[in-house]
C-alpha cells in the first residue's frame, strides 16, 4: 500500500512501524496534535485509562477520543480509530 511513497522518498520505511517520528499537521483541520515526543509516554497513559474503566460503553467513547486526540501514528489514525470503537463497546474485559 504505501510502497510508492517509499520508492517515491516520500515516506521512509522505518516511518510505517510504530509511533510517529514527526511532526504531523491535518490539512482540514484546526486541530493539532501533541508534539510527536510526547506521543510515547501518552500512549501507556492511554491504555492504563482504558484498562481501568470498566464501563464497556464509557470505554468506546473514553478510547476513541483520546486515540484521535493523540493522533500516534503517521496515517492511518481515523481508520484505526474507527475500527477501535466498533469494537471496544462489545468487549466484557477491559483489557485492550
Amino acid at each position: 500500500m504505501f510502497q510508492p511513497f517509499v520508492t517515491a522518498g516520500l515516506l521512509r520505511a522505518g516511518d510505517l512501524a510504530g509511533y510517529r517520528n514527526n511532526p504531523l499537521y491535518l490539512r482540514t483541520s484546526s486541530y493539532a496534535p501533541p508534539r510527536w515526543e510526547a506521543v510515547r509516554d501518552a500512549m501507556p497513559t492511554f491504555f492504563d485509562l482504558l484498562e481501568k474503566e470498566p464501563e464497556p460503553s464509557v470505554r468506546a467513547v473514553l478510547g476513541h477520543w483520546r486515540f484521535g486526540y493523540i493522533h500516534p501514528y503517521p496515517d492511518g489514525n481515523g481508520r484505526m480509530n474507527r475500527n477501535e470503537g466498533y469494537t471496544a463497546g462489545t468487549r466484557k474485559s477491559a483489557s485492550v
